[in-house]
């Protein structure tokens, strides 16, 4: 029982990162950067 709590602990951050505003903005952030020429 441990081990699959542990296991899902993870997954169930993931999900959370993956619908959080934070991602929405740090892509955002990112596409901006490529416009400039900054990351390639």
């Amino acid at each position: 029982r441990a081990s699959a709590s542990s296991r899902r602990a993870p997954a169930s951050s993931g999900e959370f990162w993956r619908c959080s505003p934070a991602r929405r903005v740090l892509n955002v952030f990112l596409v901006k950067l490529k416009n400039k020429g900054v990351v390639r």
